[in-house]
């Protein structure tokens, strides 16, 4: 089941801020003033983002921000629901994610539940990937578990305001993780070429990030402490050029083409 925003909730056609490259994540403080927004904004970490050098690194950068970490697994609604309710009490701003495909993905619902149930504008979403290939910081779709009906909704709302891609964020993958998620961007680049509402520029980049990460794929899986960086760091590009395009093709969002 897909769940559709409103077109007002989803009138912006493609992510309008892209900050890409080593240390990006430390220009946060910058990103968010683009929003003009004077509130603390609510900072999203994965479970996993305890034991992370970068983790302190970010607080040390946006020391007034509030900081939760969110428990393991996929989203839930009651786990969004929490989140949501936890801005509108703190009357936090804008929301930023840092973390895998599903810390991304609880960020982009729990900023539209906000706005629902407080009948408030959505608060802008900034998203910063930890993992190569999902994709979730570039497009308007996240899933959402129920594990007591054994159900899973696909969502589609809008995509993150803005996104920073700091490759410098992945050094503690560990070897497997990092072998396992440039497959996976392998095949988003791949879904996103040969998609059946693809654009030339969607073809190009969807071609380009599976030489990119076909080329890396043995150093990604192999040697993480020295390359696996320096591999995600060329695989991570898969989905986010397209942010800056006018229409972008998000990958798994459409039927492939048949032969």
């Amino acid at each position: 089941m897909t769940t559709a925003l409103p077109p007002t909730q989803r009138s912006r056609p493609a992510t309008a801020y892209v900050a890409f490259g080593p240390g990006a994540a430390l220009g946060l403080p910058q990103i968010l003033d683009r929003f003009g927004d004077e509130r603390p904004a609510l900072v999203l970490a994965g479970h996993g983002a305890g034991g992370r050098p970068w983790l302190a690194e970010l607080r040390a950068t946006l020391p007034r921000h509030v900081f939760i970490t969110l428990p393991g697994g996929y989203p839930t609604w009651d786990k969004i629901d929490r989140i949501a309710a936890l801005m509108n009490r703190l009357g936090t701003g804008p929301i930023v994610a840092v973390g895998g495909g599903s810390v991304l993905d609880t960020a982009k619902v729990a900023a539209v539940r906000a706005a629902e149930t407080a009948g408030t504008p959505r608060r802008p979403v900034t998203a910063v990937p930890t993992t190569p290939g999902t994709g979730a910081e570039v497009t308007p779709f996240a899933t959402v578990w129920d594990f007591t009906g054994n159900t899973k909704e696909s969502f589609a709302g809008e995509v993150p305001d803005a996104v920073v891609v700091d490759p410098e964020l992945t050094r503690t993958l560990r070897t497997e993780a990092l072998g396992g998620m440039v497959f996976d961007t392998l095949a988003q680049g791949m879904e996103a070429a040969w998609s059946a509402g693809s654009t030339p520029e969607a073809v190009a980049h969807g071609t380009g990030a599976v030489a990119l990460a076909a080329a890396n794929l043995g150093t990604a899986a192999g040697r993480p402490g020295r390359h696996g960086p320096h591999a995600a760091r060329s695989a991570l590009p898969a989905c986010t050029p397209d942010a800056r395009s006018p229409s972008p093709v998000p990958p798994c969002a459409t039927p492939c083409r048949t032969p």
